[in-house]
Order: C-alpha cells, then sequence, then structure tokens
C-alpha cells in the first residue's frame, strides 16, 4: 500500500515537468524557424495536423506557405520562446501538450525600430512524438500594420477604390473581401496589392501604391488575368455569388489617383519610422474655389512651418488628385495609434497652437474653404494585402 501511494505521487509528477522530449522538439521547431529550414519544420508536425494562429486552422503546408510570406517582407526576423517557460503537461484526458511563451521579432524596411510581438502557443503531441494540434495567438495586426506603413504614406502616387457600403452591409464586404485576399495569398497571385481603410461614414479606401499612371493599366490587366484563376479554383458560382454579395452591400464606387506631397505633409521627427504603430487616422476633406489654389497651398505650407516650430505631436500626410486640371480638392490625413491616443495629441496640438500665428491660420479657414469637414476612420488590416518589400 505505501509503495502504491508513492508510485501515484510519482506519476501525478510526471503529468508537469520542464525537461522532456517534447520540449526539445518545441526547441528544434524555433530553430528551424529562424534558418528557414521549412522542409524540417514541416516534418516536425503530423500529417493530419490542425494548426490554429489566431482562429485561422491549417495544416502544416498552408502554415508554411503563411509564414513565408510573413517574413519575405523583413531584413531580419527571430522567434524565441522563454526556455525556463517551457513546460510540458499530461492533462485528465491523458493528452500530451507543451505549453510555450516567447517573442516574435523584425525587422521591416521603412522603420526605424524592431517590431517585438508576445507569442503563446501551446502544442499536442501524438504517440510518435510529432505535433497533432497547435494553438497560437499574437497581435497579426501590428505585422499587417507594419508591413503596409513602409508602402503606405511614402511619397509618389496612389490609385483608390473608393467604396460607400450601405448601412448595415459592412460586416458581410469584410468577410467577403477577407476571403477573397485569402484566396488570392493561397493562390499565391503576385500582381494584386492593397491596403484598406474605412471611415466612420461607412467609406472604405482600398490603396494601391503605384509608380505611373501606367500602372493602372497594368494592374487592369493583371487583374483580367487573375479572374479566370479564381474561377478554376473555386467554381464560377461561389465566385459568382461573391460577387453580388459586394455588389449587395455597396452603395457606389469611384477610382481616382491622388499624390502624396511630401513637403505639404508633416511627420515629427519622434515619429519617422513608426507609423505602422499609427491604425487610427482623421480625414480632412477641403473643398475650395479653383482660383484659390495657391492660396490654399500657402496656408497648408504655413500650417506645416508651425507645426515643425512648435514640434505638433500629430503627423498628417497631405493628398491631391492627380487628373482633372488645377485641384479644388483636397484630404488631409493625421494619424494616430487609436481614437484615445489622437484624442490626446490633438489637444496638446491645440495648445501649441494657441498663439498668434496659430489664431490667424485658423481664421483663413472660413474665407478660404467652401467645404472643412473631418471624418475619423481606422485602418483594416483585415482585408488589407499589403505588397511585400524586395
Amino acid at each position: 500500500m505505501i509503495f502504491a501511494c508513492g508510485l501515484g505521487l510519482a506519476q501525478e509528477k510526471a503529468r508537469y515537468t520542464q525537461s522532456a522530449p517534447e520540449i526539445e522538439t518545441i526547441k528544434q521547431l524555433e530553430a528551424a524557424y529562424n534558418s528557414g529550414l521549412w522542409d524540417k519544420y514541416a516534418t516536425i508536425y503530423a500529417a493530419d495536423a490542425s494548426i490554429d494562429h489566431n482562429g485561422f486552422v491549417a495544416d502544416s503546408k498552408d502554415l508554411v506557405a503563411g509564414l513565408q510570406r510573413t517574413i519575405q517582407s523583413t531584413s531580419f526576423y527571430q522567434l524565441q520562446y522563454l526556455q525556463e517557460e517551457l513546460e510540458r503537461i499530461i492533462n485528465d484526458r491523458g493528452e500530451t501538450w507543451v505549453n510555450a511563451w516567447g517573442m516574435w521579432q523584425a525587422v521591416i524596411p521603412g522603420r526605424r525600430d524592431t517590431l517585438h510581438i508576445p507569442v503563446h502557443s501551446t502544442f499536442e503531441f501524438d504517440e510518435e512524438g510529432k505535433i497533432s494540434r497547435e494553438f497560437s495567438y499574437y497581435d497579426i495586426t501590428k505585422i499587417t500594420n507594419a508591413l503596409a506603413a513602409a508602402q503606405y504614406g511614402r511619397d509618389g502616387l496612389i490609385y483608390i477604390r473608393e467604396v460607400h457600403i450601405r448601412e448595415n452591409k459592412v460586416d458581410i464586404y469584410k468577410q467577403i473581401m477577407n476571403q477573397f485576399r485569402d484566396l488570392l495569398d493561397e493562390l499565391n497571385i503576385p500582381s494584386m496589392y492593397w491596403i484598406s481603410a474605412m471611415r466612420d461614414d461607412r467609406i472604405i479606401y482600398h490603396n494601391i501604391p503605384i509608380n505611373s499612371l501606367a500602372d493602372i493599366d497594368q494592374f487592369n490587366v493583371e487583374n483580367s488575368r487573375t479572374m479566370p484563376m479564381l474561377t478554376e479554383a473555386i467554381g464560377k458560382e461561389k465566385l459568382g455569388n461573391w460577387q453580388t454579395q459586394i455588389d449587395a452591400a455597396t452603395e457606389k464606387s469611384q477610382d481616382y489617383v491622388v499624390r502624396r506631397v511630401a513637403d505639404l505633409s508633416y511627420w515629427p521627427e519622434s515619429e519617422k519610422g513608426k507609423s505602422g504603430e499609427n491604425t487610427y487616422f482623421n480625414m480632412y476633406e477641403l473643398e475650395f474655389d479653383q482660383h484659390k489654389y495657391e492660396d490654399h497651398l500657402a496656408f497648408i505650407r504655413d500650417v506645416v512651418a508651425l507645426a515643425r516650430e512648435v514640434n505638433s505631436p500629430l503627423p498628417f500626410n497631405y493628398f491631391e488628385y492627380v487628373l482633372g486640371g488645377t485641384p479644388s480638392k483636397v484630404f488631409i490625413v493625421e494619424y494616430a495609434k487609436d481614437k484615445a491616443d489622437y484624442e490626446r495629441r490633438h489637444a496638446e496640438e491645440n495648445k501649441l497652437f494657441d498663439n498668434e500665428e496659430g489664431r490667424a491660420l485658423h481664421q483663413r479657414i472660413e474665407s478660404l474653404y467652401t467645404t472643412f469637414k473631418a471624418v475619423p476612420g481606422s485602418l483594416l488590416p483585415t482585408i488589407s494585402r499589403p505588397k511585400p518589400i524586395n
């Protein structure tokens, strides 16, 4: 009886350990990932393994493809599990799991700092020592936004598809666009990339950075070539159903090209290289008579000069239409991490602008603009497909 009790205690202790073959396997998984040994990485999983990352389930083949897409735009990446936190447990059902906590790091061109994202993973092992199930959780939006920031807001042209969504149709529109984006990734379509953002008044902007107006024609050509591939992949009926739902959710849409003007935009030194953190925006629409265009430019230059002088904490980009002659409407987009961060920065900026020069600028608005309104919004990483950075 005494020996039986002792044996029971030993078995109970064995249900939790920080030293086990399964833990060594996770270390091998980590090493293969960091070294880019994808064949070795995949063999650590069982052939029928179920892998869930942030609610998206895949097999080992799809997982590897997704991981490769994520890191292809980085100049450095590393996943580092905390060795002292690796633990193996055997639960009441006799299942063997390894819990891991760590940090994913990456350097993305255009950022001055290293991206750090906490990761928590739990792995179930089968009798052969292979990973049969995985659940991993991390903030994927930080990665998407960092990739987006590397191209969104750079000097240059942006081809925009502006879509006005019907009331109560935003969720279905996002759902279909998310499925469409995932299908393009699955088929590895290299020609269709965009960054999406939505204002609070249900206007969505799909932004496509281009080098010249000729790129628009090329984009449309590539788009026409892509459709047969999509039809073959999911069938004409399903693709048609997607389009029907998109049409039903859309009130109206229009395409146009804008140009970001660097010397009419403002980024404080403290914000340079951190634009990927700014997922919230406030968009100003400014309309004016065409003959006041030069007065408008003088006004914006004075705003930028004062922002630099007082070191305003609120960055903004200036966009104007490329086609249609002298612009009579422009956009100014301010950026912040979230609504609370924007309100804090905006209040601080108001204090900095509360001087004779700032008040004089404010008085010029009424006489210069026929429309001067602002609408907030946020980036939409779940339906964006940022172009990999070479």
